[in-house]
């Protein structure tokens, strides 16, 4: 059993993420340091809740996962950047396992890079 995706599986998600294009983020949250919920409106597919574990796995589900977090200061900056704000494009970079995500309110834009190793980090920009 995989421990991880890998770089070829990440494409495959990004490909088929290509939908949440334009989707709402209406919370964002970390329930612990290697987990975050983004939970999206999409017009096309209503209520989402996009799972991303640094450690290496990322899904969508319908189902109801709690945004709860400590509130630490990375996550409400965040939430004040990102609530209600757009999906721009969502991107891989390098064939590599980190994600990109840039979201768009207003004209201003902010990008999300999650580097999805062992021990992953989130970049704010």
């Amino acid at each position: 059993m995989k421990k991880a995706l890998t770089g070829p599986d990440i494409s495959c998600l990004v490909d088929d993420w290509q939908s949440l294009v334009g989707s709402r983020v209406e919370q964002f949250g970390r329930p612990d340091l290697n987990k975050i919920i983004l939970k999206l409106r999409s017009r096309d597919q209503g209520t989402l809740r996009l799972l991303i574990d640094l450690s290496g796995w990322a899904y969508i589900t319908k189902k109801s996962l709690s945004t709860e977090s400590n509130q630490g200061v990375f996550v409400q900056k965040v939430r004040k950047l990102i609530k209600k704000s757009r999906i721009e494009y969502i991107e891989q970079i390098n064939g590599d396992r980190i994600l990109s995500f840039s979201f768009i309110r207003k004209e201003e834009r902010i990008t999300l890079i999650f580097e999805m190793f062992h021990k992953g980090n989130i970049v704010l920009c």
